[in-house]
């Protein structure tokens, strides 16, 4: 007999003992799946919690870094001083939109560059296009980055540096005086010297008489005094916006890859790319009469920017499943913000020293449309700095490990022909499609 109360132990531990071999001869007769089943959660871990490893070879923290919003491409070098384990990074960052509303420009702004594109300059009916080239990043006045705003630019002339073997002037020099902030705040700066560059230069006035040529009355002066115009406060403020953007974001990709480092092993140095650029001339592009100009040339061009600077677009976990690889490989190294990139091979991030024309010609017959090409060369340009014009056969890149190539559209010219008829192409529309076929891609 029992009254059921806690005073009778007996009868209680039966009761456990009995409910137990009931529930145990109960669960032996179910299947193993609802043995391990929750209803609340998933039994296992899932595949991106227990296969990815921390960063731990050079191709990791590639990967690593590439999987940074800031960062479109990256290179690692290990450092060749005597101390083991210390590494540089060197990044190429992407393209930054500044405010509208605080700096109105009509484009993206690049962060590796450190020269400004001017509004081209009208003088005796010609238009004349400029470029206004400041010091390395690293020897740029720390005013720019991590000052006051900038408030005014004082000129008080601009001089000529004028090359005797040149029949025009392509290149002046101009230190403004930079004042910053306002008030008890202001500081100025005045030793920062800048140099302007012209692509197609203006011509003197004597060597011009000797070729029979006309040159307006104090044209060099007209000239100066219109690039002077130019240079107003908003016109810097652009670069200072850059400036400022470049410093932000280096500073929070280095503490993220700071975070992420092995032991005994360190950054020696991360900072952004210089680049050269390349410009594309084609004296003849023959197209099918039914092609469509606008969109050959931008699957043109955008063909020919891959081949020489590739965006590495990150995959999803279904194409790289649909391309043979099993989870554990498709998850092996660090786990990445967004999507995948498989570990690249040893000649995946090989240099590119020489561009050779034949390779762009195949890229270039290779489009749909496209018939012939005639009068292919390059031209490059470091710093604003043509060091090579109208190459036919290839190019030999200037210092590839610290000046990366890249196709500029701005030095590009290709001529557009359809049964031999001369078609004209809006450079603005085709800069825009452009830009629609590298949104798409990405």
């Amino acid at each position: 007999w029992t009254d059921y109360n806690l005073h009778d132990p007996g009868i209680t531990l039966l009761e456990v003992l009995a409910y137990a071999i009931t529930d145990l001869g109960l669960r032996t007769r179910l299947d193993i799946k609802s043995l391990i089943a929750d209803k609340d959660e998933k039994p296992f871990f899932p595949a991106r919690e227990v296969l990815p490893n921390a960063a731990f070879t050079p191709s990791d923290y590639h990967r690593l870094a590439l999987s940074h919003p800031y960062v479109r491409n990256a290179w690692i070098q290990a450092s060749t001083g005597e101390t083991a384990g210390l590494y540089q990074l060197l990044l190429a960052l992407k393209p930054f939109t500044p405010d509208p509303d605080q700096i109105p420009v009509a484009t993206s702004i690049d962060l590796n560059e450190n020269w400004l594109k001017g509004t081209s300059i009208t003088v005796d009916n010609r238009d004349y296009a400029f470029y206004v080239v400041f010091p390395n990043w690293e020897d740029l006045p720390l005013l720019w980055k991590t000052g006051n705003d900038l408030n005014d630019v004082e000129i008080s002339g601009i001089l000529s540096l004028d090359d005797p073997a040149k029949a025009f002037i392509d290149e002046y020099y101009v230190a403004p005086k930079f004042i910053f902030g306002n008030g008890d705040n202001q500081q100025t700066l005045e030793d920062m010297g800048l140099r302007i560059r012209l692509p197609e230069g203006i011509p003197k006035a004597e060597e011009a008489s000797e070729n029979g040529e006309e040159v307006q009355p104090g044209f060099d002066e007209l000239f100066r005094e219109a690039l002077i115009s130019q240079f107003n406060p908003d016109f810097f403020r652009i670069y200072q916006a850059r400036a400022r953007e470049r410093e932000n974001q280096l500073k929070d990709i280095r503490q993220f890859m700071a975070r992420r480092r092995n032991l005994c092993e360190d950054w020696v140095d991360i900072d952004t790319i210089h680049i050269q650029h390349i410009g594309l001339k084609i004296a003849k592009l023959e197209l099918e009469p039914d092609a469509a100009p606008l969109k050959t040339l931008a699957r043109i061009y955008f063909a020919i920017e891959q081949f020489i600077d590739p965006d590495l677009r990150p995959y999803r976990y279904e194409e790289l499943q649909a391309s043979g690889r099993s989870p554990a490989e498709i998850f092996e190294g660090p786990l990445l913000q967004n999507g995948f990139l498989p570990e690249e091979g040893p000649d995946q991030q090989r240099l590119l020293n020489i561009v050779y024309t034949s390779d762009l010609i195949r890229i270039i017959m290779q489009q749909r449309g496209v018939i012939g090409v005639d009068g292919l060369t390059l031209d490059n340009y470091l710093d604003r700095i043509k060091v090579a014009s109208g190459v036919r056969n290839c190019l030999q890149l200037r210092n590839p490990e610290r000046y990366r190539p890249r196709l500029n559209f701005y030095d590009s010219e290709i001529r557009v022909f359809k049964r031999g008829v001369p078609i004209l192409v809006d450079p603005e529309l085709l800069r825009q499609e452009l830009a629609s076929i590298r949104q798409e891609f990405l």
